[in-house]
């Protein structure tokens, strides 16, 4: 999961830098035409600007120069069509003026304006004497635009005096004059000047526009190169990462392929181990069954010595409880791995515990010369569950004793800090590292122990308990040398010695109180059973006990027809599952009759679901089938008259309630 968060994380980064390197590239191209445009258009305007400062500049040159040409050619030739041609151009057209306006709307360059302006100064003088002149012979001329030009000219009193022919001659001598001459360079020179500074500035701005335009069409093409790249880098990428899913599948598929590959031989192997377990169950069932059986039919024919009698039985007992076993064996496994398994912890005296289970295993240790050693530091009490404590060493020990021929068997426990420690010691025949991690498993057992039977649900049973009571089971074996389990219980709380006494107080006084109080010796017992060889087994173990009274039903019908007798029927055991009427249905008839839902009902069944159900369901308690005599006597010992309140009665009968 972390490589596929990490890869995923990658991918987006990769993405996130190639959308974002387009985003950019694509915005600098934008840039780049939205400046070139710009600078093209201030490149046109420069070119504008120059060429229309040329014009202006050749318009007030051509305006100086028409004016001065129309006076001198009339000066010279005396003939009025000149004088009108010029001055009609000279003086409607209005060439300066005209210029000057052009240069005032120019976005140039002040200097530039500057030029013309001095030029125009200059050229103020200039037309003072030649409007002068022109006032000196304008008396010869029509051309009313003449004279109202001149006006602003006046003559002298002294000029008004001369001929003709002297105002000629004081007109040409205007024109001609060192000073007139001089107003005309000065004003060619501003001119000039003006034209050279408005070329330079134009190359300059031109030169500086084109390293611009080159600048931006340099960054246009690097843009261009990058976008580029950026769409083949996103269009490549996205190619890359379905590439990379196709090959993912395919892995993918691949490992699912070998996990259901995995998969169907581990079932194969459950499944022969499985139909292994089931020929070994059927040969551990067949042989108690074969000696139950074969001892049964003996003591039928009859066997007349006490003591091949006294055998027999004992041999018929240890069967049914071998069967008993085996079955307890299947059911607690199921439990466990439906994690239904509950642990019942109280103070638990381990050192005694041990002690008695090692002294279970003394006759089968020394018929095969074995030593059996326990090495049990001092501890308190301890909060565990005694019975999976016993079945745990049960199982290990009868392990080591099956596996070990000759040596000894050791057994040592611990506490210290909290953490109990059990371990079983043997010098048998060990086990390979290759079938240790099999070993634990249900339905197993090994190739090497072949020789061995079982059903191989022993060690399984151990290693789920272990972890239901939140510890391990671990082992270390060594082949040809021995073999040692080691079940560690971390968080194991002790009791002090005076919670212990408590305790252990409290249970001697509730097995006082369920021992049988000879005030219900008497008492009628109702037995309800479909199974006439279970009605039998019942009333004799109550015959046994001391109960006299014992009638039997059937089924539930039959049981109500009986109980309708006033006071014939102080108590009821009755099966679950029976024809007409079952267990429960009867149950549920009492607790609805007034007259007896103060009757105890105790439900025997074979069912252990019931366990959490029976109260439930109506009854006061329960057994489990095989039904011994200890248990049998245990329940009975509960009872009391007044075993069931009003309250208790309201309860149970929901009518009434």
């Amino acid at each position: 999961m972390t490589k596929l968060l990490q890869k995923f994380t990658s991918s987006m980064k990769v993405m996130v830098f190639l959308y974002c390197f387009l985003a950019v590239s694509t915005c600098l191209l934008i840039y780049s035409a939205v400046m070139v445009n710009s600078i093209t258009y201030r490149q046109s305007l420069n070119y504008n600007n120059h060429l229309r400062y040329h014009i202006a500049n050749d318009c007030f040159r051509q305006g100086t120069d028409l004016l001065t040409e129309a006076v001198r050619r009339y000066v010279v030739t005396m003939r009025s069509e000149f004088i009108e041609q010029y001055f009609d151009e000279a003086l409607k057209i209005k060439h300066r003026d005209k210029a000057l306006r052009m240069i005032r709307d120019l976005q140039i360059d002040p200097a530039l304006k500057d030029t013309l302006r001095q030029a125009m100064e200059v050229s103020k003088n200039l037309m003072s004497t030649e409007y002068h002149a022109m006032h000196l012979i304008a008396l010869k001329s029509d051309n009313e635009t003449l004279h109202s030009e001149v006006q602003d000219f006046p003559l002298s009193n002294e000029e008004k005096k001369l001929s003709m022919d002297e105002r000629h001659k004081r007109a040409e001598d205007l024109l001609w004059d060192d000073n007139y001459i001089r107003y005309k360079t000065e004003i060619y020179a501003h001119l000039a000047r003006g034209l050279e500074e408005a070329s330079r500035l134009s190359m300059a701005r031109h030169l500086q526009l084109r390293r611009a335009l080159f600048r931006m069409l340099t960054l246009s093409a690097i843009s261009l190169v990058a976008l580029v790249l950026a769409i083949c880098g996103v269009v490549f990428y996205r190619r890359y990462q379905h590439e990379q899913m196709v090959e993912e599948q395919a892995r993918e598929s691949a490992r699912m392929n070998a996990k259901l590959k995995a998969e169907r031989d581990k079932s194969i192997q459950a499944e022969k181990a499985k139909s292994y377990f089931f020929s070994t169950v059927s040969h551990d069932i067949r042989t108690p069954l074969n000696s139950i059986i074969g001892f049964t039919e003996m003591l039928q024919l009859g066997i007349d010595d006490p003591e091949e009698k006294e055998k027999a039985l004992d041999a018929i007992i240890t069967s049914g409880q071998t069967l008993l076993e085996l079955i307890n064996d299947v059911l607690d496994l199921s439990k466990l791995e439906s994690g239904k398994m509950e642990l019942h912890p109280i103070p638990t005296d381990v050192a005694s515990l041990i002690g008695k289970v090692a002294a279970a295993f003394e006759t089968a240790t020394s018929r095969s010369s074995l030593l059996l050693r326990t090495e049990v530091e001092k501890m308190p009490f301890l909060k565990l569950d005694p019975q999976r404590i016993r079945q745990i060493l049960f199982n290990l020990i009868g392990n080591a004793v099956k596996f070990t021929t000759k040596g000894s068997i050791t057994i040592r426990a611990s506490y210290k800090e909290g953490v109990f420690t059990l371990s079983v010691t043997d010098t048998g025949c060990g086990i390979s590292q290759e079938n240790i991690g099999k070993l634990m498993s249900p339905y197993v057992q090994l190739q090497e122990h072949d020789s061995t039977k079982g059903t191989g649900l022993g060690l399984a049973i151990c290693k789920q308990l272990s972890k239901q009571m939140n510890g391990t089971l671990q082992l270390e074996s060594t082949l040809g040398k021995g073999s040692t389990f080691t079940l560690t219980l971390p968080g194991v709380t002790a009791f002090s010695e005076q919670e212990s006494a408590a305790y252990f107080s409290r249970k001697s006084a509730n097995r006082a109180t369920h021992a049988l109080d000879e005030s219900i010796l008497g008492k009628h017992i109702l037995v309800v059973d479909d199974q006439k060889l279970n009605q039998k087994i019942l009333q004799a173990m109550l015959t046994r006990l001391g109960f006299p009274n014992v009638l039997a039903a059937g089924n539930g019908r039959e049981a109500l027809e009986v109980l309708h007798d006033p006071g014939h029927v102080d108590i009821v055991l009755t099966d679950m599952s029976m024809p007409v009427m079952d267990g429960a249905e009867l149950v549920a008839e009492i607790r609805k009759s007034p007259e007896l839902a103060k009757i105890p009902v105790y439900v025997i069944t074979a069912d252990v679901e019931m366990q959490n159900e029976y109260i439930r369901n109506g009854f006061d308690d329960m057994l489990i089938k095989p039904i011994t005599m200890d248990k049998l006597k245990e329940l009975l010992g509960k009872y009391a008259p007044h075993t069931l309140t009003d309250d208790n009665a309201a309860e149970n009968n929901p009518a009434k309630a």
